[in-house]
């Protein structure tokens, strides 16, 4: 198992956790209390979570940067969350969606009626195929037809 696996095991997140308990969610620089990482101060052979916890210590994102020797490029990071946030975003919609909890078309339709001819297409064709990519087979044609319906409304 390499590196980037053993953090995402559960040993690893709870000692992850146990540590940014231990420096009460706080960078241990500049005490910053967001984008929290939890560093290495030196490295062993075995598993992540089996250092000794003076080798664990909580850094911030800038902080934790510095302490490996790169350049922190606040954009890149802030473009980085945002595409992260939508991407989960969109996996929480498909499955409130699949779950029965919302329907698409129903949104789509409030979107539309603020916009302009050219921005409704765009904004549909976009919508539909983010929306369509988690669907099986059968809810995607389902929901062809509610949007084929709605569409025929629309033009008229």
């Amino acid at each position: 198992m390499n590196y980037e696996q053993q953090l995402l095991t559960p040993e690893w997140k709870l000692k992850r956790k146990y540590i940014l308990d231990r420096d009460e969610h706080r960078c241990a620089l500049c005490g910053k209390t967001r984008h929290l990482h939890v560093h290495h101060k030196k490295y062993s052979e075995g598993n992540a979570w089996e250092v000794p916890d003076e080798w664990l210590v909580t850094l911030c994102e800038s902080c934790h940067a510095e302490q490996h020797g790169k350049k922190y490029d606040k954009e890149a990071i802030q473009k980085k969350r945002k595409k992260q946030y939508a991407k989960r975003r969109r996996r929480k919609e498909n499955k409130r969606i699949k779950k029965g909890l919302i329907k698409k078309p129903v949104e789509l339709k409030a979107k539309l009626y603020q916009k302009n001819d050219t921005a409704i297409h765009r904004e549909l064709r976009k919508t539909f195929m983010d929306f369509v990519r988690g669907l099986k087979s059968e809810q995607k044609q389902e929901v062809k037809r509610e949007l084929d319906s709605f569409m025929e409304m629309f033009e008229s």
